[in-house]
This record gives structure tokens, C-alpha cells and sequence, in this order.
């Protein structure tokens, strides 16, 4: 079974599937769901937020842009306003993932990001962390991070550590930890649980990283 394959072809197949994808992902604390998503769709997301970008000013003598600036806020207003944006986020495969993940029928705009990260700047690359230490959510949230584009290890993409959403939260990353890095095609997608530490790679490369966090939680 590859990930992110869910359907065998009969109703029998796709709860066999959904059954073995909820268990390895909760195990795990992640799900790593290759080709799930049309790889244009995301390039033209991408090309819309570096033109916003662009257009402010912003990827001029800068290396960076910090959570609490007022241009991040401002590329959150923007981006969230983009049709492509929203019909990202409510695309039914990914969509489908999550009700498997969550266990029925789910709920969006939970906390959506948009980020960039801007080569050699090793300083915005974003820290080990649980998104629970900051949603502080009594129910399960799972975070779709999806890069727009091609986005190898060198270009500052997300790695976990695996069975961390286990231990519950945490004030540090604990001693031994071993991280799992991936390298994303178009298309790939992430699912992080919010206990389970992960954190951005430098950006090592001469490409402008853009991604976007899709936060999820489960209809009550």
C-alpha cells in the first residue's frame, strides 16, 4: 500500500485502507501522502503569493519575514482572500484524507499559514515545536503542510520526529530524538498531529520556499 492511496477498488478495500492509514498515522504522529494534489494548481497558488509579495516590496533586502511582522500579517489577509487559497484547502482528496485521520467529517480554517522562507536565512527557519503548545486544543487538530512547489530537504522542508504526539507535551525535544526529513514533489502533502514535534530545515537553496499550513479538526 503506498501512502496516501486510499481506495482498493470496493467498499471492503477503502475501510480496509482507512482502518490501517488511522492506526499507522496515529502510531506514528504523521502521514506522508505522496502525488495527492495536482502539482499546477499549487504552482499557480505559488505564483499568486510571490506576486503579492512582489508587489509590497517585501522579498527586497530582506531575510525574512518574522510571525508577528506586520507584512506576515498582512500576507495572511491577502492570501486568505485567494480563491485559489480556499479551494485548496477544501479540496476533496485532502478532505478525505482527514476524515480519515479524524474520523468522520471535518472542519477547516482551523489556523491556516502561509509561509515563505527565504534562502540562507537559517534564523527564520521555524524551531522544533507541537502546534498544541499554542493551539491549546482539547480536541484532535491534524495540519496538512503542503509545499507550492518542488521542495527537497535543501530547500528548508518540514522533518518530524516520530511517535513525539505520544509523550504528550513537551518542553524540549527529547535526548536521542531521531527526525525524519522528506523531500517533496509537487503534489506531496505532510499530516502532522499537533503533539508531534516537528520543525523547518534551513533553506540551503537558491529557491524561495512557499508553503501552507491547513489546519484541521474533526465536526463535533
Amino acid at each position: 500500500m503506498r501512502h496516501g492511496q486510499l481506495a482498493l477498488g470496493s467498499v471492503d478495500g477503502v475501510d480496509r485502507v482507512a482502518a490501517v492509514t488511522r492506526r499507522l498515522a496515529s502510531e506514528r504522529g504523521y502521514w506522508f501522502a505522496r502525488g495527492l494534489l495536482d502539482a499546477p494548481r499549487l504552482l499557480a497558488l505559488r505564483g499568486q503569493v510571490l506576486e503579492i509579495c512582489a508587489r509590497h516590496g517585501w522579498l527586497e533586502g530582506r531575510r525574512g519575514l518574522a510571525n508577528d511582522a506586520p507584512e506576515f500579517l498582512q500576507l495572511q489577509s491577502e492570501v486568505h482572500r485567494l480563491a485559489a487559497f480556499d479551494g485548496l484547502r477544501a479540496d476533496a482528496r485532502l478532505r478525505a484524507v482527514l476524515e480519515v485521520l479524524l474520523g468522520g467529517a471535518v472542519r477547516d480554517r482551523q489556523g491556516d499559514v502561509c509561509r515563505i522562507c527565504l534562502p540562507g536565512a537559517p534564523e527564520f527557519a521555524t524551531p522544533p515545536h507541537q502546534d498544541q503548545t499554542y493551539l491549546k486544543r482539547p480536541d484532535d487538530v491534524w495540519t496538512a503542510w503542503i509545499p507550492l512547489g518542488d521542495c527537497p530537504r535543501r530547500q528548508g522542508s518540514l522533518a518530524v520526529v516520530p511517535r513525539s504526539n505520544r509523550l504528550g507535551l513537551v518542553s524540549k525535544v527529547p535526548r536521542g530524538a531521531r527526525w525524519r526529513r522528506f523531500d517533496f514533489a509537487a503534489g506531496d502533502v505532510l499530516f502532522v498531529h499537533a503533539l508531534t514535534l516537528h520543525r523547518a530545515l534551513v533553506n540551503r537553496s537558491a529557491e524561495i520556499r512557499v508553503s501552507v499550513d491547513c489546519r484541521y479538526s474533526r465536526e463535533p
